[in-house]
């Protein structure tokens, strides 16, 4: 019985060590400022995806330029580039719509670009910019 009991209070004795591991920790977690509290930063990336859509719809590019800069680690970011893009296709530059597709590859708005780039170009009679953004294509864009 006795063995049982230094067995259990050994037990007991590691335990309450591998539980206060963690809690030595966490006053050098709660220092870090930008991770500290996730949903508040989810928040404000919200209020600045929220406000750059607006700067979008009314053409303000310098506004958008300044709230979109720290979006990049938003995951819906790559949906303010599209709509950035989209407002004037035309006008998008064969190196800046293959940027746009490359990044966006894994997402459905690469193919929702696309189509809209290509109609653009083909509209305006530009073929190389054209058979440059056409997929298999392997030329790169100038």
């Amino acid at each position: 019985m006795q063995y049982l009991i230094s067995r259990y209070t050994g037990f007991l004795s590691l335990l309450a060590i591998l539980l206060a591991l963690p809690l030595a920790w966490l006053p050098a977690m709660a220092t870090t400022a930008d991770d500290s509290n996730p949903t508040q930063k989810l928040r404000e990336q919200r209020r600045a995806y929220t406000a750059a859509l607006q700067a979008i719809n009314s053409g303000d590019t310098s506004q958008f330029t300044r709230l979109r800069a720290p979006l990049d680690d938003y995951p819906l970011a790559i949906y303010l580039d599209y709509f950035q893009l989209a407002q004037q296709p035309g006008a998008v530059s064969p190196a800046a719509a293959a940027q746009f597709l490359q990044r966006s590859a894994d997402t459905p708005l690469a193919n929702r670009f696309l189509a809209l780039y290509l109609r653009e170009a083909g509209k305006a009679q530009r073929w190389p910019e054209f058979l440059q953004a056409m997929p298999g294509n392997r030329t790169a864009p100038t």
